[in-house]
């Protein structure tokens, strides 16, 4: 994150096919920060099993 800005939390979406909803709360992969962050990794194990990529949605709550 930018200097001034930091997460309050995020919503993460790997995985081969089309998500099935656009709210972030039900990507499957959601993390709140207490206290708030800066930055965040974590590694997620994705196969595109049908030649057409892997689909990667980030959102996230910042503060500022």
């Amino acid at each position: 994150m930018t200097p001034g800005y930091a997460m309050q939390e995020a919503h993460i979406y790997v995985g081969d096919l089309s998500p099935t909803t656009t709210a972030p709360g039900q990507y499957g992969h959601t993390v709140y920060f207490d206290p708030l962050a800066s930055s965040y990794s974590y590694t997620f194990d994705a196969t595109d099993t049908n030649g057409d990529g892997i689909w990667v949605i980030a959102h996230a709550v910042v503060n500022w």
